[in-house]
């Protein structure tokens, strides 16, 4: 079986959501609370169709085949698309997480369990294009998901700028994400965009960037220090900076 029923949402469609899994600001995957409901009831057919005994004829699934995976981490089972294969392992792609894991169990999908399309939409923050500089790719990434720690208990609305990308496997969107936390609701990319530009800052003025109850000699020397970084890494931050600039104007006009 190899048929994944995919549904593609108009832009401007709002919707609250959660988020099922994030590797960073370019690739997160999200699913709707009103989806909630059915994304459970698959959950449960899945599960109870994987409980019954398997017939003893072995079971070889091929690259791109749609099959049910077993869970490692917590041994339930799950929609997914077979990646890749060996001898021992296969590496899928949960269909209604987001992820890619690598299991020991599959068993062949039936078209009874996927008629409801993939409950995970795969997302990349509006406004923030992707870089080339692997560094600085690493580094958005971990402060994007540091970011969804410390507003985990949000309520997270999320309204589609447009499609970028429709494939066999997903819909990729462009999206605006807002947060609603203890009473006050703001933008997620604002509040993002606030905590990658405070070290780009900081790593071109440590002395403006230094706290008040730092002594002028540390401050003095914490300069002299800079002023001796090899070239290249101050045109890399000034270029971070330049770049910074222009996604806050972006963010500005789509605002």
């Amino acid at each position: 079986m190899n048929d994944l029923n995919q549904i593609e949402l108009p832009a401007q469609t709002e919707m609250p959501v959660y988020f099922s899994f994030a590797v960073g600001v370019h690739d997160f995957f999200l699913v709707k609370k009103e989806d909630m409901t059915e994304f459970k009831a698959v959950m449960d057919l899945v599960q109870k169709k994987c409980s019954v005994s398997v017939e003893k004829t072995v079971y070889v699934p091929t690259a791109a085949e749609l099959c049910l995976a077993k869970r490692i981490s917590d041994n339930d089972w799950y929609r997914a698309i077979i990646m890749s294969l060996d001898q021992t392992t296969y590496q899928v792609f949960l269909l209604d997480i987001g992820n890619v894991e690598n299991v020991r169990e599959v068993r062949p999908a039936t078209s009874e369990l996927f008629i409801a399309p993939m409950f995970s939409l795969k997302c990349r923050l509006h406004g923030f294009p992707k870089v080339s500089d692997a560094k600085i790719t690493a580094k958005w990434n971990l402060m994007f998901q540091n970011l969804l720690h410390k507003y985990k208990s949000a309520d997270i609305t999320a309204l589609i700028i447009t499609c970028i990308a429709n494939t066999d496997l997903f819909v990729e969107y462009s999206v605006k994400l807002t947060a609603k936390h203890l009473g006050v609701t703001f933008d997620l990319g604002e509040e993002f965009l606030k905590m990658v530009e405070e070290p780009a800052v900081a790593a071109r003025s440590p002395v403006a960037a230094a706290s008040p109850g730092t002594s002028c000699a540390s401050r003095q020397a914490t300069a002299a220090a800079t002023a001796q970084k090899p070239s290249e890494e101050m045109a890399r931050v000034d270029a971070e900076i330049a770049r910074l600039q222009q996604l806050r104007l972006k963010l500005k006009e789509t605002g």
